[in-house]
């Protein structure tokens, strides 16, 4: 698998996570967007240029 897909599969499960938090609500609603913060950590991770002048 390529990193684009992994990229793309990772940003579809964080989004699903951020839309079932606007329907939760309390601990469950916090622990969605926990995961999904965790989930957009990891893609701005692997978005960082390798060269760093870009």
């Amino acid at each position: 698998m390529t990193v684009e897909f992994q990229v793309m599969v990772i940003a579809f499960i964080r989004d699903w996570y951020e839309l079932h938090a606007q329907n939760a609500t309390g601990a469950l609603r916090n622990e969605f967007m926990r995961r999904a913060k965790m989930y957009d950590g990891f893609i701005q991770d692997v978005a960082k240029p390798v060269g760093g002048d870009e």
